[in-house]
C-alpha cells in the first residue's frame, strides 16, 4: 500500500495503473463522519494549461452517513462546471433540467418533468401485476388527472402529429374527430370510420 501527505503527481505522458492478482482496487474515502451531505472524493478532468477541471466525477453522501450518491459535472464553452446527472442512493437517476428518471430492475421506470408539484409531468412506465403493464400520466397538481398524447414528429422538431389522445376523463380522441369513452363514442367534423 502506499499512502501520501500531499497530492500525487504523475508526470507529463505517463500512465498511473493499479493492478492486483484479483484486480486493480481505487478507493477515495473521507476521513471524518462529518455532516448527511459530505463530499466522499472527486475525480476531475481537465487541461493543466488552460482550465483544470473541465469534467468531474463526484461522490457525496446522500442525506445520510451511510447513503452514497454518485453525481457527474460537465463544462460548456465559456461556462462553469455544472451538475448534469446524479445518481441518487435509491438508483434514481436526475438529468440536467430536472428531469429525472427512476429504473427498478423488474418493475419499471418513472420520467419526471422539472420540480413541478404533486409529480406533475411525470410519466411512469411500470408492472402493474405479474400479467399486466401500465402507463401512467400525472396531472398537474393533487387533483387533477394528467393527460396522456401519443404522437409522431420529425428528428428536427417539427411536424408533430398527436395520433391518440387519453383525456383526464378515461376518454380517447383520435384526430379523425372520433373520441371513445365509457357512454359511447362521439363523431366530430366531417369524419369517417
Amino acid at each position: 500500500s502506499l499512502t501520501l501527505a500531499g497530492p500525487l503527481l504523475v508526470n507529463d505522458n505517463q500512465v498511473a495503473k493499479f493492478t492486483g492478482s484479483t484486480g486493480g482496487d481505487v478507493r477515495i474515502t473521507r476521513t471524518a463522519d462529518g455532516a448527511a451531505t459530505q463530499n466522499l472524493g472527486t475525480i476531475g478532468f481537465g487541461n493543466e494549461d488552460i482550465d483544470t477541471e473541465l469534467v468531474r466525477i463526484q461522490g457525496l453522501q446522500d442525506g445520510a452517513t451511510d447513503a452514497g450518491a454518485l453525481v457527474f459535472f460537465t463544462e460548456a464553452a465559456g461556462g462553469v462546471l455544472t451538475e448534469r446527472a446524479r445518481i441518487a442512493s435509491g438508483g434514481m437517476v436526475t438529468l440536467a433540467a430536472g428531469l429525472t428518471a427512476t429504473a427498478i430492475l423488474g418493475t419499471g421506470l418513472t420520467i419526471t418533468g422539472s420540480s413541478a408539484p404533486d409529480g406533475a409531468s411525470r410519466i411512469v412506465l411500470q408492472q402493474q401485476s405479474a400479467s399486466a403493464s401500465r402507463i401512467l400520466a400525472y396531472g398537474a397538481d393533487a387533483l387533477t388527472n394528467g393527460v396522456l398524447n401519443i404522437a409522431t414528429i420529425r428528428s428536427g422538431g417539427t411536424n408533430l402529429i398527436t395520433g391518440l389522445t387519453i383525456n383526464a376523463d378515461g376518454s380517447v380522441t383520435l384526430p379523425i374527430g372520433l373520441t371513445v369513452s365509457a357512454g359511447g363514442a362521439t363523431i366530430t367534423g366531417n369524419s369517417t370510420i
